[in-house]
């Protein structure tokens, strides 16, 4: 069977690529939509895509005109086909003196030929170029601000590589939705010699964080394939186009947000303003909410804790002593204040041990008076070998002060001693 049809510009005005089909539609289900549109010479299905030969111009631009066809429930899209598949013929009609060819019969039921190479489009120029249409989930994503700082004059954010001008509606679709998003996108066409790795360690080089490749096969399966630059880099083949854009908005945002927290721990820390000082209590003032608290239970005859009773007492204190400034005005500080709990407990676990030290002393010296034998050896006699002991109780101050105490005091009145 004859498939030269693909690959015939004479009979270009006459044929319509087919794409978005659902994998598995046959030459069959193809010919059955097609057929309301004309007579139809022939039809070639591959995975994805296909294209439909027409008897003649007019039928296949009938078929152009149809926006919402749909196959196995999916939406298609019909649009010129392309003269000159894996070749360089860029003819929109017949060769000069070429002969008209036979039209064939029938359609043909080969085998699917394999995916043409990257052909050179020809739009006919009374059909406007097809409106490239993603979906609307990609509208409700919110545009990404970020501050004037961040912004590098002359660096694009993210450059789609567009491998052929034929991409260029599919690549505007993609720049426009990325542009209201709030990136800064430009597209870029490299020369045919140059190879892709080039072209993007050439992007990298100019600081740019993303680059979207684009090929007929992307457009074909409405996809893209994301390089993110910066960083560590990384590659994601082949991802749905609405999948794409939001993979990018997503990791751009989260970008500019690290960058923010980053030069805000960064940033000198703001001086500790002075602290207002507080206003001096007052007698007038009423008394502090947990006080009161304190005091009606008190009233209410409750058990309280230590530190609550400590807390009273302070604050008691405090109000005494404005009340004495109040009284007695400069005479206030000749009137002695009240110690504290703490103060208290020491001052009697001192005299506590005065007290002690003096009882010992006295009862050392109350004893009755019993004549020494004559071995008996003095504390302090060089020869005594307790005498080293005696000599540092002696220096203890505790020891000192309680003798100091008990000789000044009339406590030696009462006791029986000859000096």
């Amino acid at each position: 069977m004859d498939l030269s049809f693909i690959r015939d510009p004479a009979t270009v005005r006459s044929r319509v690529y087919v794409g978005g089909l659902v994998d598995g539609t046959t030459r069959q289900e193809m010919e059955e939509y097609f057929q309301k549109f004309g007579n139809l010479v022939g039809v070639v299905v591959n995975r994805g895509f296909g294209f439909i030969q027409f008897a003649n111009e007019d039928e296949a631009a009938m078929a152009l005109k149809d926006k919402g066809g749909m196959i196995h429930g999916k939406k298609i899209f019909v649009k010129p086909a392309q003269a000159g598949v894996g070749s360089n013929a860029r003819t929109t009609g017949p060769a000069p003196g070429a002969l008209p060819q036979a039209k064939p019969t029938g359609v043909w039921d080969q085998g699917t030929p394999s995916a043409p190479e990257v052909p050179n489009i020809v739009t006919w120029a009374n059909y406007p170029p097809r409106k490239i249409e993603f979906s609307a989930s990609l509208m409700g994503i919110p545009p990404i601000s970020y501050p004037t700082w961040m912004v590098v004059p002359g660096r694009n954010d993210c450059e789609i590589i567009v491998v052929s001008k034929a991409l260029t509606a599919y690549a505007e679709a993609i720049e426009a939705h990325l542009k209201r998003l709030g990136l800064a996108v430009d597209l870029l066409y490299p020369n045919d010699d140059v190879p892709i790795g080039k072209v993007l360690g050439n992007i990298s080089s100019r600081g740019c964080l993303y680059a979207v490749l684009v090929t007929p096969q992307n457009e074909e399966h409405r996809s893209i394939t994301v390089n993110i630059l910066y960083g560590q880099p990384a590659e994601h083949r082949n991802m749905p186009v609405e999948d794409a854009i939001k993979f990018i908005a997503e990791n751009f945002r989260e970008k500019i947000q690290r960058e923010i927290m980053n030069a805000n721990s960064a940033a000198p820390k703001a001086p500790i303003p002075i602290a207002t000082p507080v206003a001096t209590p007052t007698l007038n003032d009423r008394h502090p909410e947990a006080i009161q608290i304190l005091i009606n239970l008190l009233a209410d005859n409750r058990m309280l804790t230590v530190l609550q009773y400590d807390k009273i007492i302070k604050y008691v204190t405090e109000r005494r002593e404005l009340q004495i400034k109040m009284e007695l005005g400069e005479e206030a500080g000749s009137v002695p204040s009240l110690p504290t709990v703490s103060q208290q407990t020491a001052a009697q676990q001192q005299q506590a041990a005065e007290a002690e030290m003096q009882q010992k002393i006295l009862d050392i010296l109350n004893k009755p008076s019993i004549t020494a034998p004559v071995n008996i050896i003095p504390p302090l006699a060089k020869d005594n070998p307790h005498r080293e002991n005696t000599i540092r109780l002696l220096q203890d101050p505790k020891v000192q002060k309680a003798l100091d105490t008990v000789l000044k005091s009339t406590l030696l009145q009462s006791l029986d001693i000859t000096f």
